[in-house]
């Protein structure tokens, strides 16, 4: 069935042009570039494209925010300005006319627009200031004054911002996961601009202290709450790094000067690391949480891997950065999941088959602890971070690898190549991915695999029960599929072998079946000691424990009769 996510979902099209904020800004010699240098294959996320009809003839000069952290409610209150001017010669009814912010799941409580006189002065505007805040897109209506200099101020809220719950020598993390406008700390430009200054305050309780990847912050104590004023250096936009939280008191309230010096260091070494995933060319990592912070439900020994993992995968980010800003949000997975799948290719280079599958391990851990299931493709969220979960990343990992040994890693490979570059012109999606693998990779069609694991939702979740009767010396082998839930295909694709063990070695049998519930009678005169099932491909699934085996035996016999 090709297509058929017409059939599952409404084909939102959503903004895909997404700009990574907390990355150094365009520099304005680089926008007079020939085309065929802007579009040319290079590393430099700056380059990301933007859809034509949403570049704002705009200069911005100066962001400036006040956000107010309130640690109980896990949100906060902020207020942010935009200091813009119109680019000479900018046409009326141009997209100049507008202020283009992508707000994600803020709530917007007020827009003014003042403009700046001849005198210098600030006045409001006289006509009323028309705004939409439609999906994750914020537009502000300009007053027609070619050449003025306006000041735009955005009142707004949020009800979720991204506090882990985790703690790691005291400090709290609020981050910015791989989109940076998830977090929803401000409304951020949605095209690139000329360079721009800016500033963040953050309020905070008065225990609490703020620290940043780079930049000078200065503290502001208070009696009942603190204000942290941080200066980015250079051109970074205030909400892409990220900030560290520290409740101090709750820290150190009852500890002796070691612990306290202990503490203190904890919180330099963490910061450090901040530093670290700063990636050579200068950009800042936007995903650094998933360095810094260590994850409970990885093992131990997994640790180190996963380390060296994740630093390949902030490398392939910089590669990946045309499908994150060009990708909608229904299809955000291409982007996460290609980051993740050329990062474990980098990793089997290097370290072997080995690590890869303890990658995938961990990545199918992560995947199976999320309560839900949904398709990859997805257009119902509460908040676009929503989308940014475990199926993003992990099974779509999964599923890239998967379709590597379908096709062949170079297929894969060449394809999202092909897409990265659709998507320096364009927005891309999945169908974009579908038909630039089935044109690497003439060779089968690929429409049923992509049915099956990304327009729908689950993965096979097995049950191999067995019974043997000695005095016929038959083995009766059931293998069923108990996955179920909305999206999930009654019955996946299953093609390998049965491995069945006994005293006399292991015996292997070929194994095919698209059944929901497949029977099997096996001459076997020993009594086995396990039957599973081996796939001839990767398969992400999950084994079902058996019934007891009395109960087996019974099922098996009435079934019979």
């Amino acid at each position: 069935m090709r297509h058929s996510r017409h059939t599952f979902f409404s084909r939102a099209r959503l903004l895909g042009a997404v700009s990574l904020a907390g990355l150094l800004m365009l520099p304005s010699g680089a926008r007079a570039q020939e085309a065929a240098d802007v579009q040319r294959a290079v590393a430099n996320v700056l380059e990301a494209p933007l859809q034509a009809d949403l570049l704002p003839g705009l200069d911005i000069k100066y962001v400036r925010a006040a956000i107010v952290l309130l640690p109980a409610q896990r949100a906060l209150r902020g207020s942010v300005t935009y200091t813009v001017s119109k680019r000479a010669g900018a046409a009326s009814g141009s997209s100049a006319d507008s202020l283009v912010l992508r707000a994600g799941a803020v709530h917007v409580a007020s827009v003014a627009v003042r403009m700046m006189s001849r005198d210098g002065a600030a006045r409001e505007s006289a006509a009323p200031v028309g705004w939409t805040h439609r999906s994750d897109t914020l537009r502000i209506a300009l007053p027609a004054n070619e050449g003025g200099t306006f000041f735009v101020q955005v009142d707004y809220e949020t009800s979720r911002v991204g506090y882990d719950l985790r703690d790691r020598g005291g400090w709290k993390a609020v981050w910015t996961p791989s989109r940076p406008d998830a977090a929803h700390w401000i409304p951020h430009p949605l095209a690139w601009s000329d360079p721009f200054a800016a500033d963040l305050r953050i309020k905070t309780p008065p225990g609490w202290q703020v620290a940043f990847p780079r930049g000078r912050v200065t503290r502001l104590p208070g009696p009942d709450h603190s204000v942290h004023v941080w200066q980015p250096p250079g051109e970074y936009l205030a909400h892409g790094l990220g900030f560290l939280a520290m409740d101090v008191d709750g820290v150190l309230k009852e500890v002796d000067a070691a612990s306290e010096a202990g503490a203190a260091s904890d919180a330099d070494s963490l910061a450090e690391e901040m530093r670290m995933f700063l990636l050579p060319e200068g950009h800042p990592s936007h995903f650094w949480p998933g360095l810094v912070l260590r994850s409970d439900d990885m093992p131990l020994e997994t640790e180190p891997l996963m380390g060296r993992f994740q630093h390949l995968t902030e490398r392939e980010r910089l590669w990946a950065a045309p499908l994150a800003t060009a990708t909608y949000w229904t299809d955000s997975w291409l982007h996460e999941a290609a980051v993740s799948w050329r990062a474990l290719e980098a990793l089997g280079e290097a370290e072997g088959a080995a690590a890869v599958q303890r990658v995938l391990e961990v990545a199918r851990l992560r995947y199976l602890a999320e309560p839900y299931r949904r398709p990859l493709v997805w257009d119902r969220w509460q908040h676009p971070f929503d989308l940014e979960d475990a199926h993003a990343r992990w099974k779509g990992l999964w599923v890239l690898h998967m379709l590597s040994a379908h096709t062949s890693a170079h297929a894969v490979g060449t394809a999202l190549d092909a897409l990265r570059e659709a998507a320096l012109t364009a927005p891309v999606d999945t169908e974009d991915f579908r038909l630039a693998l089935e044109a690497a990779w003439p060779d089968g069609d690929i429409s049923d695999f992509f049915d099956t694991w990304i327009y729908s939702a689950g993965h096979p979740q097995l049950s191999v029960i067995h019974s043997h009767v000695a005095a016929s010396e038959k083995l009766t082998v059931i293998v069923e599929q108990q996955q179920d839930g909305g999206f999930v295909p009654p019955s996946f694709s299953l093609e390998g072998q049965l491995v069945v063990s006994s005293i006399a070695g292991a015996e292997v049998r070929p194994f095919q079946s698209g059944q929901r519930t497949t029977r099997l009678e096996i001459d076997m005169p020993l009594r086995p000691r396990y039957v599973h099932f081996r796939s001839r491909r990767p398969l992400l699934m999950e084994y079902v424990p058996p019934p007891d085996e009395v109960d087996v035996t019974a099922w098996i016999r009435d079934a019979e009769s």
